[in-house]
């Protein structure tokens, strides 16, 4: 792949397929095409991204490129995307995980055999299957995932950020970071919900460990001071140094772990093929349908009391067995049968529920005691109540709702068993499962003693060495570093300048400190004068 600089990029809606034929694009989302869409991005100065997956699905259980990664590369470079992200998703130790890397292999072979310069970034996991995914990503793509996914734009939080900046100081894997290759902390959450210090902070710190500087971020709805955050020149420049060296810890004083936000942990094991969920203690009793959409988009449970969110409202035709929706903007749809893939090597494959038109489909749903289990809610059709029940993709506060392949299993529990549902005189689809966890409460601050120490050596100017402090607790701290431990000599002199101030400030004799408020980060670079 070319030595290409960081791109923003623009998320997009992964592609499906029609017949093994090329992806296309949502018509409702992009009415004009993909390629119109990548032309008005390029236009407007930034570049196209698009996502992906290496599997048959990708984690919201659409289409993935597995068996399709010549087609895929070929479209996507029609449309001009200038940058990939392959995700690893559908992960359940079977063949497709086994598969892992040489699908990853397969895309990068087909992009680059498309001779269009595209970034191509990968999401995997170093496991059993793929002991050397560490080591050997820098010969397979432009960038790779170190650590599980930064929180989303609903709940962006510090303690999520730490917990990303813990992943590269605990990887030992600085050395593999380089020009175009690059150790990913995952997109920025910034302009989402942190404050302006921390987003100052998160920001510099992704300059500094030389990650992607990828806008997890809608560009529509910006404000002044995130934009001129993600633009300042002196943070952009230690981003882009030719050098590309990440930065190391120097200083580590002796601190608690990141508080974890443990639903957003459990979610990203279970959608990257780690461990099962944790479960709560004391969970709620009553779990209904949520709303269902017109757009594949994963259907969560919700408490039935509506307190988090609305339960979708259903009816059941006896005469033509079906599930038909009264509730919400798509009232009068029906619950869809199940497609289920059924790939080489077997299998479990969960899909998402959808919605289709009452006059031409859903007919053949039934509540029956097959397999043993009264109210089990499957196709009726020949063949579909073996691989089409609806059940519970895993248990957390997510609580994914999906077509499953039925199976004689433990019900009263979730994750690949099957589920019972009653549909209760309100209309509510109420299901039996426990184990699902309520939301938790916030994460607590970082310990207020947490200070860090960072460098990161520079090409420009010759010798020159970028310092940030951060501060990960809450309360104002004062951080100071020797010459020598940010690798310049005990006598050197040297130039320090304020990067975001733009300012050289006074050092003496060989130390340097500062003053840094609670989750906040100060960047200085050191420029050696003899």
């Amino acid at each position: 792949m070319g030595n290409m600089p960081h791109p923003p990029t623009i998320p997009t809606h992964a592609p499906t397929h029609h017949s093994h034929s090329s992806p296309t694009h949502p018509l409702r989302l992009f009415p004009q095409g993909m390629k119109w869409f990548c032309d008005q991005l390029h236009t407007r100065g930034l570049l196209c991204g698009i996502y992906t997956g290496y599997a048959p699905m990708v984690c919201n259980f659409q289409n993935g490129s597995w068996g399709h990664e010549t087609t895929d590369a070929q479209t996507f470079a029609s449309w001009g995307v200038d940058f990939v992200k392959n995700d690893y998703c559908y992960n359940a130790g079977d063949s497709f995980e086994a598969g892992a890397a040489g699908a990853f292999r397969k895309m990068r072979d087909a992009l680059n055999a498309t001779g269009r310069r595209m970034v191509y970034a990968i999401h995997g996991k170093q496991t059993q299957f793929w002991p050397t995914y560490y080591t050997g990503s820098p010969l397979i793509a432009n960038s790779w995932r170190m650590g599980g996914d930064i929180e989303g734009p609903m709940k962006p939080s510090w303690a999520g950020v730490l917990r990303l900046i813990d992943s590269e100081a605990g990887s030992n894997i600085t050395e593999l970071s380089g020009p175009n290759a690059w150790n990913d902390c995952d997109m920025m959450v910034c302009g989402q919900g942190l404050t302006d210090t921390e987003d100052r902070a998160h920001i510099s710190m992704w300059a500094m460990l030389a990650s992607p500087m990828i806008i997890g971020y809608d560009l529509r709805k910006k404000s002044n001071i995130t934009i001129a955050l993600l633009s300042h020149p002196g943070i952009v420049a230690i981003s882009q140094d030719p050098l590309g060296r990440q930065a190391t810890l120097v200083e580590h004083v002796e601190l608690a772990p990141a508080p974890a936000n443990n639903a957003e942990a459990d979610h990203e094991e279970a959608m990257h093929g780690g461990a099962p969920p944790k479960t709560s203690p004391s969970p709620p009793t009553s779990w209904c349908l949520g709303e269902v959409g017109d757009s594949g988009r994963p259907v969560k449970v919700v408490p039935c009391d509506n307190t988090t969110g609305a339960a979708s409202r259903w009816s059941y035709n006896n005469a033509t067995a079906q599930l038909v929706l009264t509730s919400g903007a798509l009232a009068g749809s029906c619950l869809a049968l199940p497609t289920l893939p059924s790939p080489a090597g077997g299998g479990d494959n969960p899909t998402a529920l959808a919605l289709t038109s009452c006059a031409t489909g859903g007919h053949g749903w039934v509540f029956s005691d097959e397999l043993g289990f009264t109210g089990l809610l499957h196709a009726s059709v020949a063949k579909q109540k073996e691989m089409g029940c609806v059940n519970l993709w895993q248990c957390d506060p997510h609580s994914v709702v999906v077509y499953w392949p039925c199976k004689p299993a433990h019900v009263g529990t979730c994750g690949s068993v099957n589920e019972v549902w009653r549909l209760r005189p309100d209309g509510m689809l109420q299901s039996s499962v426990v184990g699902v966890a309520p939301p938790p409460p916030p994460p607590p601050p970082p310990p207020a003693e947490a200070t860090q120490v960072w460098r990161r050596p520079l090409s420009h100017p010759p010798g020159a060495v970028a310092v940030c402090l951060l501060n990960r607790g809450s309360t104002v701290a004062n951080i100071s570093f020797t010459f020598s431990e940010v690798g310049l000599g005990p006598t050197q002199r040297a130039d320090v300048r304020d990067v975001w101030a733009g300012s050289s400030v006074t050092a003496t004799a060989g130390r340097y400190g500062a003053v840094v408020a609670g989750h906040a980060a100060e960047v200085f670079v050191l420029t050696p004068t003899s």
